[in-house]
């Protein structure tokens, strides 16, 4: 019998202490809104931002902060409204903003996001108007029923063609464990269908129970129908889930607990693409106005960030490209769950990732993504791709008349000699000293 349980979980402890529901401003309304800006000034010489939200009909804010480690760049964390018995208090499992008139305590525990600050005094300096739609980050419910959607990939039958593209279905949500080696996808109920767990064993059917909310967050008891005694708990920062019929998350799956023992999901705040993969985990994040690229898990990579991303769509779907000195990491996501094949792929020599299929993934919405992210133009990820095979091809002389026929038709295929034009288009618009700029001067045909 499969167990539940098939992650080794790492160490620790988390206390799920009872609390008052989430305070509510009632259903209807848009999912998502955004307030005014305020600026604080705290005790030990920091500042925060806080910007107020209505996430679900819900009372939230958004709190930027030090991180403690990046003195250029702010952690974001988004926090629900909590029943208090004085002023109106904000908190998620290890941040809190408790106010009372133009007064606040902050504080927040260590995490992946930031070092830990202790209480302080926090005072009003000035309140603005809300930021516009377009504003250059992204807001902090990324991962939202609205604003993006999580896809797992269906195993393809026995006999089936090995070189199709795989298809994926919509899931709830994912959890890409902290250290990109592990994931665990939940799908809800669906008629007389069970809910189930997807992770890297594969599928299981599970029971799904009713939230426990405490205070900054709401917690779902998962069981194996089998045996009771085993189960895991999915840890919300925010509102949490919507209702079980309605397959997308409403915000970040933080951690999942079982006892004692506790894995945390990867930092999901600005992520934009998520995917796990056969050597590990990737994530795709908007961070201080660029994209960033982090490998996890096995990758030869891992632990390294790669800024200055682009994004394009295209038929074949979102492609996130990042150019690295002579070198290239391109990943293309489906909008519909049609993946093509060999969607993650790095040009050689960097050869980080090998190109592969991921097993799930997440995409935030590409509509909103092509509104607020560093754009690459429309046609030269394809170009790249194609000038790629092309210059293989190029290279390759064979004295097998069949291989060199083989060799034609793949040249034709790709219009080869299309691919020329395209190119200078594409080098001539790159801004100088720009990282696409040196990629395609250190790119070129090569058979001109």
């Amino acid at each position: 019998m499969k167990t539940l349980i098939p992650m080794a979980l790492a160490a620790g402890s988390l206390a799920l202490v009872p609390a008052p529901a989430l305070a509510s401003d009632g259903p209807g309304g848009p999912d998502f809104e955004r307030g005014e800006m305020q600026l604080y000034a705290c005790e030990g010489g920091f500042k925060i931002t806080v910007t107020r939200l209505q996430v679900l009909g819900q009372s939230a804010v958004q709190v930027g902060f030090p991180t403690g480690r990046n003195d250029n760049l702010a952690a974001l964390q988004l926090l629900p409204a909590t029943q208090t018995g004085s002023g109106v208090r904000y908190a998620s499992d290890i941040t809190s903003f408790h106010e009372k008139g133009d007064t606040a305590i902050f504080r927040t525990e260590a995490s992946a996001k930031s070092e830990a600050i202790p209480p302080a005094t926090c005072t009003l300096e000035r309140t603005g108007p809300p930021a516009p739609a377009s504003a250059g980050k992204l807001d902090a419910v990324t991962q939202t029923a609205s604003n993006g959607s999580y896809w797992a990939k269906v195993k393809p039958g026995y006999g089936a063609d090995p070189s199709a593209p795989p298809t994926y279905f919509e899931i709830e949500n994912v959890c890409l464990t902290i250290d990109g080696k592990r994931f665990l996808g939940i799908h809800p109920p669906v008629g007389d269908e069970p809910a189930f767990a997807i992770t890297e064993d594969g599928p299981l059917a599970i029971n799904i129970g009713d939230v426990d909310a405490s205070a900054g967050g709401r917690h779902y008891k998962i069981t194996n129908p089998e045996n009771a005694d085993e189960f895991l708990t999915m840890n919300f920062i925010a509102p949490g889930m919507r209702e079980a019929d309605q397959p997308s998350a409403t915000a970040g799956l933080s951690s999942i607990t079982s006892d004692d023992r506790q894995i945390d999901c990867a930092d999901n705040d600005q992520i934009v693409y998520m995917a796990m993969i056969d050597s590990g985990g990737v994530t795709i994040s908007f961070e201080a106005g660029e994209l960033v690229l982090r490998f996890l898990g096995n990758s030869p990579d891992a632990g390294e960030e790669f800024r200055g991303g682009l994004f394009s769509r295209s038929a074949a779907g979102a492609t996130f490209d990042f150019f690295v000195d002579e070198d290239r990491a391109s990943f293309t996501a489906s909008e519909t769950g049609q993946m093509p094949s060999g969607s993650v792929g790095v040009d050689t020599p960097m050869e980080r990732q090998p190109p592969s299929d991921p097993v799930v993934y997440f995409l935030a919405n590409p509509d909103m993504l092509a509104e607020r992210l560093p754009i690459l133009a429309a046609g030269v990820s394809p170009m790249i791709d194609r000038l790629s095979q092309c210059n293989h091809f190029a290279g390759e002389a064979s004295e097998d008349a069949e291989r060199n026929q083989q060799i034609m038709q793949a040249w034709e295929e790709l219009a080869c000699d299309a691919v020329s034009a395209e190119y200078k288009s594409a080098l001539a618009a790159a801004v100088n000293g720009s990282p696409l700029k040196f990629y395609l001067q250190k790119n070129s045909p090569a058979w001109e």
